[in-house]
């Protein structure tokens, strides 16, 4: 049996309109990445907490689920376009959240 080509982990696709982006899962990761993200969360303030996602796609249901609640929130982010077994399809975004937390910032 062959085995198919890797794909590459994010990459760009259109088709009959905006660009989307295809999401893939990385690797499971190792128990000293979650020792990390442990002590992690007691050093950042929370806005900046990491989320202890293990990799797979339980990470990638995760952070659909959190687009998909920053965007009720009117928070400039991607749309989640669809979730299958392997990946997630994301709309591109004109906004990135990094230039909308500058401006936030400058305002205080």
């Amino acid at each position: 049996m062959e085995t198919p080509p890797l794909l590459p982990r994010v990459g760009q696709t259109i088709s009959d309109g905006p660009p989307a982006w295809v999401k893939r899962p990385e690797e499971t990761r190792s128990s000293r990445f979650v020792i990390l993200h442990k002590i992690l969360q007691h050093i950042m303030p929370k806005v900046l907490h990491p989320t202890g996602a293990l990799g797979g796609m339980d990470a990638i249901r995760q952070e659909a689920r959190r687009l998909e609640i920053f965007g009720t929130a009117s928070l400039p982010v991607s749309k989640v376009l669809a979730l299958t077994e392997d990946s997630v399809v994301l709309s591109g975004t004109d906004k990135q959240m990094s230039g909308v937390l500058s401006g936030w910032r400058t305002r205080g």
